[in-house]
């Protein structure tokens, strides 16, 4: 099968030229480049691509993978990837940075990390603050507003922008770590940590420091985003709320709150969640009861760390957040709670029912709306009465439970 990549034989390959099909040796049907728009198609997939060199290289992907790494579990379409694949285990990084102590194995990782020494970066989205110092990273941002997540998981609602990053995930699912270190025994189900775990313990890359808490990180683009909590700058701007973010995946899962996504449903309950983290600390204190963190001057315990953080500074007094808006003495350790509490001073009501239209100042009002639009859970036994409390039931039988006496 290699062959026909190879050789001049392209079984694999289907050209459309102005609307018609026919294969790849055909070529006097679009003649010179420029005479025809030639689209190339994959006949494995859904590929498409203007440029015969592309696809050649995507075809590359659906070949038998026959090439094998005799000291990990790497297996290559052709020799010559797995020459480039055995370059990690022999350590070789030619390619070097003339401003730091970089080296890769790769030529264009060397061109993506040189671009972080420069401070230009011209290509902004014009939906939002972003900014990126390659065209590459705009367009993958790009597709975060379209809400183009084509790619889904089966076992999820998990969707991704790219198939790799889908592929990733499975493996948190299917539980297999398949990136190895070379050098130790660390295993994990994701690239970037394998890349991360090198370069701490064995390349001792140095850490970038928080100048305002003890947070370290190697990724200059992880440690901005964390600065962002405490200079409380947020660029990224809801078009229906005052809310502004200081990450793009915050703002995403805020926007959920508007049109009234929730991907995680509870098993047990009706409780919907747009994290996956908030419905495993739901399914953990409301379900199971769990309350792991506990306040050693009181002995409050909590489902979740960052209320216990908020608990303690309590006990001190500390109030971080300070309301901006002129005259007003209001302050908070919750983002959250501040950001309803400044809707107080624009009389906004920005979260809407779905069903009636109703109108909330904040999520949590609107959380309780939405409950009236629930169906009964309890049924009166002697009438037609339901409630969604077993309280309200109780409180209902005591007429029935009077009429008898």
């Amino acid at each position: 099968m290699s062959s026909c990549v190879d050789s001049d034989c392209y079984s694999y390959l289907r050209i459309s030229v102005t609307g018609r099909e026919t294969t790849r040796k055909e070529r006097s049907y679009y003649g010179p480049k420029g005479s025809f728009s030639c689209i190339f198609y994959c006949y494995s997939c859904d590929y498409a691509t203007k440029y015969k060199k592309r696809l050649e290289t995507h075809v590359i992907k659906h070949l038998p993978r026959e090439h094998c790494c005799e000291l990990c579990s790497y297996k290559s379409f052709t020799k010559r990837y797995l020459k480039m694949h055995m370059k990690i285990h022999t350590g070789e990084r030619k390619f070097s940075c003339s401003k730091c102590e970089f080296k890769t194995m790769w030529k264009h990782h060397l061109v993506e990390h040189e671009l972080t020494h420069g401070q230009e970066k011209p290509y902004a989205c014009h939906l939002c603050l972003f900014k990126s110092k390659t065209i590459g990273n705009l367009k993958a941002h790009l597709k975060i507003h379209d809400g183009l997540r084509k790619w889904k998981c089966d076992y999820c609602p998990y969707s991704a922008v790219q198939s790799h990053t889908l592929k990733e995930h499975m493996l948190i699912h299917t539980g297999e770590k398949n990136h190895v270190c070379t050098q130790c025994d660390f295993r994990t189900n994701r690239r970037s940590t394998l890349r991360d775990h090198v370069r701490y313990r064995h390349e001792k890359v140095k850490e970038l420091q928080c100048p305002f808490c003890e947070y370290k990180s190697a990724h200059k683009g992880n440690m901005k985003s964390h600065i962002r909590k405490h200079t409380n700058e947020r660029p990224y701007l809801c078009d229906k709320c005052p809310f502004r973010a200081h990450t793009s995946d915050v703002l995403k899962r805020h926007i959920m709150i508007h049109t009234g996504e929730r991907n995680y449903e509870c098993d047990v309950c009706s409780y919907r969640s747009v994290k996956e983290g908030t419905m495993i600390e739901h399914v953990n204190s409301v379900h199971f009861k769990l309350a792991p963190f506990m306040c050693h001057h009181c002995g409050y315990r909590s489902a979740r760390l960052r209320v216990l953080k908020t608990h303690i500074m309590n006990h001190f007094g500390i109030r971080k957040k300070a309301c901006d808006y002129p005259g007003c003495t209001y302050r908070s350790n919750s983002q959250s709670a501040m950001n309803d509490h400044k809707l107080v001073h624009t009389s906004e009501k920005p979260h809407v029912c779905p069903t009636c239209f109703h109108r909330c100042r904040t999520a949590k009002l609107l959380k309780r709306h939405l409950v009236s639009h629930e169906p009964p859970k309890f049924w009166c036994s002697e009438c037609d009465f339901g409630t969604k409390r077993q309280q309200s039931l109780k409180i209902h039988m005591r007429i029935h439970n009077e009429s008898l006496h």
